[in-house]
């Protein structure tokens, strides 16, 4: 229903009118244009083109505007609804019983139209609140169906471009006598109870997200870039360490009065605690993931019924996990033979103790 209404909304054909005014007024001036006619006379004709195509878009705006109000008001009367009564309206909204704007569900009447003012435009009436369907008195032309709302509720008018007769008024008034015989009165949800549901499904769509493992995904980034961070904080020692030894001089440390040489202990923090930080990291980080997906994945090997996507993305982040700890091992396994980083360890801790 909702899908229709917008669907009626964007695709007025007053749009295409407005577009085609805009056409002829470009074509209106570049043939007066090219007939030599006097500037005054030619922006004469152009000003009045662009007026009756102003009105025009004005009047496309106005509409849709309040095309989207009534929208939006039957977006929120249809939230309100139990869940069964919305789907049964669907149900009989595409099953097409309609006459003309009108279709008629087994609970309600719902009209399809985009008109402006308080008392038009689409609509979805039950039928416990229709006293009446008639046509609009005192006007000569049948082109005007009154709905008559019980207690003080306004009365609901749909247009029909050819006329709708008398005879078919009465039917329609019938039909929803009997229509209305059989309708089940209505309570749509306390406020209560529609946050409660929604407290519910987030609940439910949390639980579902968490059993996708997504949250593996992040654990596994944020594994990957403090990896990285351990790595360049080693290599930023053993750099100043390095620059220490070739030039006896640190010149970031240079202060104003002359310059300082690098200690013994400052060589030794430099060495040992990015290092043993690399060796904590490729221990600890790895277990803590593999450990993490094992009870993760108990008892959720096995796909459950309804939960074929859930367990596809289950699978899929235990598999990137195990990739992501095997990276982490082997690139840490090459970089510390690589840079003999068990020996830079062992000679920041005899820096540390004093050792020569």
């Amino acid at each position: 229903m909702l899908k229709a209404a917008y669907q009626k909304l964007f695709f007025n054909k007053i749009w295409p009118a407005v577009a085609g005014g805009a056409v002829i007024t470009l074509f209106m001036y570049a043939y007066l244009h090219s007939l030599g006619i006097e500037e005054e006379t030619r922006n004469l004709v152009l000003y009045t083109f662009l007026g009756m195509n102003g009105l025009c878009f004005l009047l496309a705006l106005y509409q849709t505007g309040w095309g989207i109000l009534r929208v939006l008001t039957l977006r929120a009367y249809l939230g309100r609804l139990p869940d069964l009564v919305r789907d049964r309206l669907e149900y009989d909204f595409q099953a097409g019983d309609q006459t003309g704007d009108l279709y008629f569900t087994s609970s309600h009447l719902f009209v399809l139209q985009l008109r402006g003012g308080k008392q038009w435009g689409t609509v979805c009436i039950p039928y416990e609140e229709i006293r009446q369907v008639r046509l609009k008195p005192n006007i000569q032309n049948p082109l005007i169906l009154e709905i008559c709302r019980t207690g003080n509720r306004p009365s609901h008018y749909v247009f029909f471009q050819t006329g709708i007769p008398a005879e078919k008024a009465r039917d329609i008034d019938a039909k929803i006598t009997v229509l209305k015989s059989r309708a089940e009165p209505l309570t749509p949800k306390t406020e209560e109870q529609r946050k409660a549901e929604k407290q519910e499904d987030r609940k439910i769509q949390r639980r579902k997200t968490m059993d996708t493992g997504i949250f593996f995904a992040a654990a596994d980034f944020a594994a990957i870039m403090a990896f990285c961070g351990v790595i360049i904080l080693a290599e930023n020692g053993w750099k100043k360490v390095r620059s220490a030894r070739s030039s006896g001089l640190l010149e970031w440390l240079e202060p104003p009065g002359g310059t300082v040489t690098l200690s013994a202990a400052e060589m030794g923090h430099l060495l040992f605690w990015p290092s043993l930080l690399f060796y904590l990291f490729l221990t600890v980080v790895p277990v803590l993931l593999l450990a993490g997906l094992i009870w993760f994945m108990r008892g959720r090997i096995h796909r459950g019924e309804g939960e074929a996507l859930e367990w596809k993305s289950r699978i899929q982040m235990a598999v990137f996990t195990v990739l992501i700890v095997l990276f982490i091992l082997f690139m840490g396994f090459v970089y510390s033979t690589d840079v003999n980083l068990w020996g830079r360890l062992t000679e920041g801790f005899r820096l540390l103790t004093g050792g020569a």
